[in-house]
């Protein structure tokens, strides 16, 4: 048995401007990393949905999937929820290659026309992930266990969303529950 295997979340980082384009409080990824990450290391992966300003098309709003290194606990970081520790053959380039076939609109129209955002990637990464047993199975749909969380992180910043940064992070498991966080305060840089 690994003892330090990777751990899997669900990551609630504050939108500054919640708007009519993206009236989530957070924008949420998926966050790959060790077990106690080391503070202000990039020993994390974050692997997300994100949109872009395309200049040479006229400020049209372009989507995509994007997977970067960062540092596991940022400053708009507002909590996680723990997904799983991943066994030793469920490697991040894995989660990578599955998340990279979940769908993103090809086209700003296709985008707005289903009203369509990062969320709806999220939804669908979390079924994804569960039918493919990188994560446990669980009831509902993705947008179900999405929602968990968000109640999760609400609750523990008294609904504003606003991270802790002198504290663990605010951790759940996928039931909603506050576990306790491997993820340790902010550290500025």
């Amino acid at each position: 048995m690994v003892a330090n295997k990777l751990r899997l979340y669900l990551a609630y980082f504050k939108r500054t401007n919640p708007s009519g384009a993206n009236p989530e409080r957070y924008h949420v990824s998926f966050m790959i990393c060790p077990k106690k990450p080391k503070d202000n290391e990039p020993n994390a992966r974050i692997l997300h949905a994100v949109d872009f300003l395309d200049k040479n098309r006229k400020l049209r709003q372009i989507w995509r999937f994007e997977a970067k290194d960062s540092s596991p606990r940022t400053i708009m970081l507002s909590g996680v929820m723990l997904l799983g520790k991943l066994e030793p053959a469920i490697t991040p380039e894995i989660i990578e290659e599955v998340l990279t076939k979940i769908y993103i609109p090809p086209t700003d129209a296709d985008a707005s026309g289903a009203d369509w955002r990062c969320t709806n990637w999220v939804w669908a990464s979390l079924e994804i992930l569960a039918e493919e047993r990188i994560i446990p199975r669980f009831d509902g749909t993705g947008q179900d266990l999405w929602n968990v969380g968000v109640n999760f992180v609400n609750g523990a910043t008294n609904g504003n969303g606003i991270p802790v940064h002198d504290d663990w992070l605010y951790t759940c498991d996928m039931s909603g529950r506050q576990i306790d966080s491997e993820i340790g305060p902010y550290v500025r840089k």
